[in-house]
């Protein structure tokens, strides 16, 4: 169920103590589109799957670095399969990541069709090893998390109700700065943001997926 943005503008507003016409003024929009990349940035993917999306792409010889798609926002999971096209049946093998600290292997040194790898640290992409040898239609799929359409005044937000704190309290502390409006209550909205994230961070760290 997706986040109305009448209510989204009125709980703001309200924070904000300010008339409903002034919305503009204090970049209400703008702010409401920062605050939803800032969550599908952050919030594990399990919690907001409205925007999560697999696509299915070729693997070509000799090509191993591919550009995210479009509006891509973050990375999930990635599959291949250098011989057959990935299917219902077939999901292909899931790409192993190299460590996130401490000391990196040279990834196209020990990666092997059996135990594929991923580079992320690809300029607005990816690379895969081994290297295809052979050109494998849907021989990769890509899950990852995309970038939902901007709410405004005839879109609504596309998160799910469980969200809506979030937006509510990283819009008003964004609007609160505008003309230095009122920055205790930005502080205040920082607080309740950094409480309200932790329900859905993991406790020991580790990469958000």
């Amino acid at each position: 169920m997706s986040i109305a943005y009448t209510d989204l503008k009125n709980a703001v507003v309200g924070k904000l103590e300010i008339d409903a016409d002034d919305a503009d003024r204090f970049e209400l929009d703008a702010h409401l589109a920062a605050a939803q990349l800032k969550i599908l940035n952050t919030v594990p993917s399990k919690f907001i799957p409205t925007a999560v999306t697999t696509v299915r792409f070729d693997l070509d010889i000799g090509v191993n670095a591919i550009q995210w798609p479009n509006n891509f926002v973050r990375f999930i999971r990635l599959w291949v399969d250098f011989a057959s096209s990935i299917t219902e049946a077939n999901p292909g093998l899931e790409c192993l990541e190299p460590p996130e600290e401490g000391y990196i292997p040279n990834i196209a040194a020990i990666a092997t069709k059996r135990y594929p790898y991923i580079d992320l640290n690809v300029e607005d992409g990816f690379a895969i090893y081994p290297i295809p040898d052979a050109n494998v239609t849907n021989g990769g799929r890509l899950r990852h998390v995309w970038k939902l359409p901007d709410p405004t005044s005839t879109q609504d937000c596309l998160l799910r109700e469980s969200m809506r704190n979030l937006m509510i309290y990283e819009t008003t502390r964004l609007c609160a700065l505008v003309e230095e409006w009122n920055v205790e209550l930005s502080k205040a909205m920082m607080d309740s943001w950094n409480d309200e994230i932790k329900m859905y961070l993991p406790e020991k760290g580790g990469r958000i997926r």
